[in-house]
């Protein structure tokens, strides 16, 4: 199974994006790039990491559910992403919920104040969990 994640609108505050997995789609809001194009993506990513304000490199990650210390529930973990350690797939409204995590949302809109926000969360995410445990012995990237 290939997951997809495709960032399309980039702002100082966060970058939102949508993922596809078997033929649903799944918005995504992840921290700023610090970057305003998919073309300036690959040279300024690593220069401009910080911990918890970045969004990670794009690439093909291996992707699996393990427990979740701090969320307390099993949730989807990405492995070997360059320059992050414990990126993980989750509930979230806002840029402010997230340290470098991919959140996944139904309806996305962008406040008065320009910041990009996720709608019904928990149920994206509840969404793709299934279909993670569903397609489980299919390779994931």
């Amino acid at each position: 199974m290939k997951i997809e994640l495709k960032r399309v609108f980039f702002s100082r505050e966060g970058t939102l994006g949508y993922m596809e997995v078997k033929g649903v789609k799944c918005y995504t809001l992840e921290p700023p790039c610090g970057f305003t194009s998919i073309d300036d993506e690959s040279k300024r990513i690593y220069q401009l990491k910080e911990y918890g304000f970045r969004c990670i490199p794009t690439g093909s990650y291996k992707v699996t559910m393990t427990p979740s210390m701090k969320f307390g529930m099993y949730l989807p973990v990405l492995w070997n992403v360059p320059c992050f350690a414990g990126i993980r797939i989750h509930a979230g409204n806002d840029p402010k919920d997230t340290e470098g995590c991919i959140l996944l949302g139904r309806d996305i809109y962008i406040d008065p104040e320009g910041i990009p926000k996720l709608l019904n969360s928990r149920v994206a995410v509840d969404f793709f969990k299934n279909i993670l445990v569903k397609y489980q012995n299919e390779e994931v990237v």
